[in-house]
């Protein structure tokens, strides 16, 4: 972020008495792919300040440049952000999912694999969410793992 022409580093005070710029800047749609980007993790970096010490007046227009750069990015890249991720009623995601961790051996996926799975099946929260819930559940933790369960083994060879 910038204040009079000078460059203040993530994570660092605005000094008293400067200004946060009010300028939209380049409308979000005409940014390159790597400005979109950069610009996004700066309006987030600078969230709380403007949150905490800028006027109404900054804080709205800091918020309609959050909000048009996270829209044009979700537009690009629909997939990278659960937001972007429509995932739907599709019958089968469930499905796919499990089979994903029926592949793997011993049924278990590190959390991150699992997150990056549903990602890929447009498989929301929500629905990850139940598979663990429900009774009798379909997938457990253990630690940084997700895990297979009987139950969900069983549902799984039922369903093809």
């Amino acid at each position: 972020m910038t204040t009079s022409g000078t460059a203040v580093p993530a994570g660092e005070a605005i000094p008293p008495g400067e200004a946060i710029p009010t300028g939209k800047g380049v409308p979000a749609s005409e940014l390159p792919d790597e400005d979109l980007e950069h610009q996004g993790t700066q309006v987030h970096q600078t969230r709380n300040w403007v949150f905490l010490h800028g006027t109404v007046e900054q804080f709205q227009t800091h918020t309609e440049r959050m909000f048009e750069l996270e829209q044009e990015y979700l537009r690009r890249h629909p997939k990278r952000t659960w937001q972007g991720t429509e995932g739907g009623d599709v019958l089968g995601d469930e499905r796919d999912f499990l089979a994903r961790f029926a592949a793997t051996p011993d049924g278990r996926m590190h959390k991150l694999e699992a997150h990056h799975a549903a990602r890929e099946l447009g498989l929301r929260p929500e629905r990850v969410a139940a598979l663990h819930r429900q009774d009798p559940a379909l997938l457990t933790t253990e630690g940084d793992y997700r895990v297979l369960t009987n139950s969900g083994r069983t549902w799984l060879e039922a369903q093809t």
